[in-house]
């Protein structure tokens, strides 16, 4: 909070910035605490962006989603990395706002935590509308089965790619997965 009048100017900036459009907005290794992501998310919410990324930042979710995900329809790709998702509440208020914005086509969550717990449970049928669902390195297990069992069984055609790259499945679990 000792720089929230830099991250006020920055986001002042972003605001008067006459260009309305970015590829790519990158914010890496910069703590976001629910005041600063409040701030941004307003400020970025006025552009059009094709991709956020948002990588190992202490990230708060629930302001992630009311400043910028429910009043931003233009996002169309959202990488999260290394942000650890709270609980199955906070995962639910994410995926809705996600699943409401129909210009989002790919999300990438790696090491979000997302793995043997209810956190996948909660998310993936919020997620058929999207083109690319990345979930690698979040510890899937066995456990997670199930759900990514029934995810892939729904047949949404519009998900071309769900990758579960360097998840804890065993040879069993892997039979398991529907083939499409």
């Amino acid at each position: 909070e000792e720089l929230h009048s830099q991250w006020e100017h920055v986001a002042n900036s972003l605001t008067a910035c006459p260009r309305s459009y970015f590829r790519e907005v990158v914010i890496d290794k910069i703590e976001l605490s629910r005041t600063i992501m409040d701030m941004l998310g307003t400020a970025l919410s006025r552009k059009r962006i094709d991709t956020l990324t948002l990588s190992y930042n202490n990230l708060d979710y629930t302001s992630l989603t009311t400043s910028y995900l429910e009043n931003t329809p233009h996002v169309r790709d959202l990488k999260v990395v290394g942000n650890p998702m709270q609980d199955a509440t906070t995962a639910l208020q994410f995926v809705t706002a996600i699943s409401n914005n129909e210009h989002m086509k790919k999300l990438e969550m790696k090491e979000c935590g997302l793995g043997g717990n209810d956190l996948l449970e909660a998310m993936l049928p919020y997620l058929h509308m999207l083109n690319s669902v990345n979930i690698g390195f979040n510890d899937i297990t066995s456990k997670d089965v199930p759900c990514i069992t029934s995810f892939i069984a729904s047949n949404h055609p519009t998900v071309k790619l769900l990758n579960l790259g360097f998840s804890e499945f065993n040879d069993s679990d892997a039979k398991s997965l529907p083939m499409r």
